[in-house]
């Protein structure tokens, strides 16, 4: 997923989900993002499936949920075979076995066998009502499925807001009482984001490595970063750059953790729809 209008480049990997398992809500899906996951929960016809296996992105993976994919389209026990078959010449035909994942409660040999022997991973296991296997199971399935050298390609993720949406900022040294220092919010990730200053002499003030804390003025809500670091200084365009651990309460409150992925997420959902052009400000709920 690539999207390009001067607010958002985006390209976690992407998890299209076929018939998600209804146990997965939001926190599990703000719980993947976390891990450079956006899930999509799929609710196709299998002969849609094809399209969207022909037009998927660099990040793209898919699961499948046989049991309610054959619950969906209607098809009855005798003829799952043959569906299955048709699921799977569908991937092969696309060259996706390797981003490809089918799931099933039936214990089935043959049913196994028409995607083992095509090399696309299979398990057997229900996975309604069982949070905590979903997160065990399937990132290290997907990691495996994206790496280089024997190492994991780590997606990323950043959300360029200016110059069409402006949120003030502010930064201060994080272990010195002095003034904090006014800028703007040019772009925002999950572990790190980028401010703009007014003038070089604010930003000579700061250099690389340095320890800050920063705040960023949204509509409803403060985003309070407790500690940073300055990871990149560009003097010509007056920018900094700092990187957070958001998993890290010392340094990113909980509740500025919690919206700011909630923002991000909700955003992504809604360029999905197509249906923004602005990030939306999402209710702490």
């Amino acid at each position: 997923m690539q999207y390009h209008d001067g607010e958002i480049i985006i390209s976690p990997k992407e998890i299209h989900w076929f018939c998600m398992p209804a146990s997965i809500g939001e926190e599990e899906k703000i719980n993947f993002l976390k891990i450079d996951f956006f899930l999509i929960n799929e609710a196709r016809k299998i002969e849609e499936i094809n399209n969207l296996l022909k037009h998927r992105g660099e990040q793209s993976v898919f699961i499948f949920n046989l049991d309610k994919l054959f619950i969906m389209n209607n098809i009855q026990e005798h003829d799952y075979l043959e569906a299955a078959q048709k699921l799977a010449n569908m991937i092969i035909a696309n060259n996706a076995s390797r981003v490809s994942i089918v799931h099933t409660i039936m214990i089935d040999p043959k049913l196994e066998s028409i995607f083992k022997k095509r090399e696309i991973a299979y398990l057997e296991k229900s996975y309604e009502g069982r949070r905590a296997s979903i997160m065990e199971d399937f990132p290290g399935l997907i990691n495996n499925m994206f790496t280089k050298d024997g190492k994991p390609i780590r997606a990323f993720l950043r959300i360029n807001l200016y110059p069409k949406t402006i949120y003030k900022a502010e930064i201060k040294f994080a272990n010195q009482e002095t003034r904090p220092i006014q800028c703007l919010l040019k772009d925002i990730s999950m572990n790190g984001l980028a401010l703009m200053f007014q003038s070089k002499d604010d930003l000579s003030l700061f250099n690389l490595r340095n320890e800050v804390k920063v705040q960023v003025f949204i509509p409803g809500i403060i985003i309070k970063i407790n500690l940073a670091i300055i990871t990149r200084k560009d003097e010509e365009k007056f920018e900094l750059a700092i990187n957070y651990n958001i998993k890290d309460e010392k340094m990113i409150t909980e509740e500025s953790a919690s919206y700011m992925m909630k923002m991000i997420y909700k955003w992504l959902k809604d360029v999905v729809d197509k249906s923004v052009v602005a990030p939306p400000v999402p209710t702490l709920e």
